[in-house]
């Protein structure tokens, strides 16, 4: 058991758990002492990713563009440990490239359900107990594609882009409250994902200043950091974790 580190006997909620920068954030708040609970549609991975049940976390499966079952994994988090204090919107859903022509509705509806309908089902369920609590970090795993675009990715884009926008907006809401709301903006990261959108690494890579893409233990670092004190100030951010490509 982890008996120091930033998030000490904090609790924190991980979408995505299973695998890249999920599984990635699962470990490193385990290390940095927090409570987690790993939540995925594959329960399996999610239970993986923590290293199996412990005292200090679980695994939980849902799907999060269903209210219903976030509000219960968030019922249950409190159940189990007492008290929520950080939420990582972290699961996504890629897009091949593709023209917008032959974009076909149900993968624009499926994309952004999952990653601008999520952050929303996630923070009704989430906000008023931070609200209540007079704290808590809540996390939008974004994207540079929603800051700086690509072709051939309007779905994914337009996703990212509202995610961005909405952890702006909530931000404002929930500031008075204590409550801080940021979105992450990863560049290219070399996870699982990623190689089901594009599996031509070398040249993303090129596009990147620092010469590679990001790996997904700096993606965690990142939340971890805004999960922290030490981001006791920090709101309203879209924070660019990608070496240099923004620039």
């Amino acid at each position: 058991m982890a008996e120091s580190g930033r998030l000490l006997g904090r609790t924190a909620i991980i979408t995505g758990g299973a695998s890249g920068i999920g599984a990635a954030t699962v470990r490193r708040f385990l290390d940095e002492g927090a409570n987690v609970v790993s939540v995925d549609l594959d329960r399996d991975g999610a239970a993986a990713a923590i290293g199996g049940e412990t005292e200090r976390a679980m695994a939980l499966p849902a799907d999060v563009t269903d209210g219903e079952a976030i509000a219960a994994i968030v019922e249950a988090t409190v159940d189990r440990f007492g008290s929520l204090d950080c939420y990582f919107n972290n699961a996504g859903a890629p897009t091949d490239p593709t023209w917008i022509e032959d974009l076909s509705l149900e993968v624009w509806e499926r994309t952004l359900a999952v990653n601008l309908t999520a952050p929303f089902l996630a923070a009704r369920a989430v906000i008023p107990l931070m609200k209540e609590n007079g704290s808590g970090s809540f996390l939008v795993n974004a994207s540079m594609s929603g800051a700086r675009q690509r072709p051939k990715l309007s779905a994914y884009c337009a996703s990212k882009g509202g995610a961005i926008a909405f952890a702006k907006e909530l931000a404002l809401e929930v500031a008075e409250f204590g409550v801080r709301v940021n979105a992450i903006c990863p560049v290219a990261t070399d996870t699982p994902m990623y190689r089901e959108m594009s599996g031509d690494s070398y040249a993303a890579a090129s596009t990147i200043p620092m010469g590679r893409l990001a790996r997904p233990e700096e993606i965690a670092a990142m939340a971890a950091f805004l999960a922290s004190d030490d981001a006791s100030f920090v709101t309203g951010s879209a924070i660019y974790v990608d070496g240099g490509r923004g620039v």
